[in-house]
């Protein structure tokens, strides 16, 4: 029902507590796709999660907020992260995932210290080949409408949410203030790590990922109709998104 999202979270919590060690944050990954975004299940549970928000500032009022959740005492105070990403990239991710045969040889993705799967990803990426003109406008500006759709319902139901980059999140330039957002956001502060908003490193956040990074970081080596590509961004004033 609508309140599928909150008994989620109440399902992953109760695992991570019967078979993780300290476990500190709960969450799970709701892609937003369109339809689902805009299905009765989808903006309801929005607005269920907006209830949770305990800094809420919205026009809810406090009887409305306490429907069905109980007192506002005891309730958490449910946050969401909204991760955008260039929807050039995300359109060659969907693609590529989309291609593989699921294998032992070939997985969805690579262990972090699986250097001969991280090869194997890296080779097939080269032969991405990508869609071009309308399709391929009608794709980026679609990406666009998703992110701001997201931002927009976030906003009218209450949540509390944060909105982050995930190209500033998985940079090489060493910068981790999007992560220290994260963190703030959270109040949760990384293990190991003294006064991260100063000592905090991308080699530290690194340390913690489970999955490697398979992708290039240049387009023109993982788009094999990269011209193609080129052009048509260029004439929908598009060509920011190419890197």
């Amino acid at each position: 029902g609508l309140n599928w999202a909150v008994e989620r979270l109440c399902h992953t919590q109760q695992y991570n507590l019967e078979h993780v060690e300290n476990p500190v944050i709960t969450g799970f990954q709701w892609k937003p796709y369109r339809v689902t975004l805009n299905h009765e299940f989808g903006k309801g549970a929005l607005k269920i999660l907006g209830k949770y928000n305990t800094n809420s500032n919205s026009n809810t009022t406090n009887s409305e907020k306490n429907d069905d959740i109980g007192d506002k005492g005891r309730r958490p105070n449910i946050k969401v992260l909204l991760l955008s990403r260039n929807p050039l990239d995300r359109l060659i991710s969907n693609i590529r995932h989309k291609g593989h045969i699921r294998s032992e040889e070939m997985p969805a993705h690579c262990a972090i210290d699986d250097t001969d799967c991280v090869n194997r990803h890296r080779a097939y990426a080269k032969g991405t080949i990508l869609p071009t003109g309308k399709e391929l406008i009608h794709s980026m500006r679609s990406g666009f409408q998703i992110d701001r759709l997201c931002k927009t319902y976030l906003t009218e139901y209450g949540v509390d949410y944060l909105a982050v980059q995930y190209e500033q999140l998985f940079n090489d330039d060493g910068n981790v203030d999007e992560w220290i957002k994260i963190f703030d956001f959270l109040g949760r502060a990384p293990k190991d790590v003294v006064d991260y908003k100063t000592n905090l490193t991308m080699e530290d956040i690194r340390r913690a990922f489970a999955m490697a990074p398979t992708s290039s970081k240049k387009h023109v080596e993982s788009i094999a109709n990269y011209d193609e590509v080129k052009q048509t961004l260029e004439g929908a004033g598009l060509t920011r998104l190419l890197h």
